[in-house]
């Protein structure tokens, strides 16, 4: 039996939490607390995108297809 706070390995997906069983819980967890200091883990559109895929909300082609929309001209276009 393990000690209470043990993070399994099924718990991290591309480097992020999901201990919450629910989405905006682990969204929020997007922001831990480290030494006293908040810890930001999406700094960018492209972090975002790998926390929705590792939540299973985008497909790896999703993500592909929003980065060019964001690269070519800012906004999400016609997607």
């Amino acid at each position: 039996m393990g000690r209470a706070g043990t993070i399994h390995n099924s718990d991290l997906r591309d480097g992020f939490l999901f201990v919450g069983n629910q989405l905006a819980l682990d969204f929020l967890n997007t922001r831990p607390v480290q030494n006293g200091e908040p810890m930001e883990l999406l700094p960018d559109f492209s972090a975002l995108l790998r926390w929705f895929q590792a939540a299973k909300l985008l497909s790896a082609r999703d993500v592909a297809k929003l980065q060019q929309s964001e690269e070519g001209d800012s906004h999400l276009g016609g997607w």
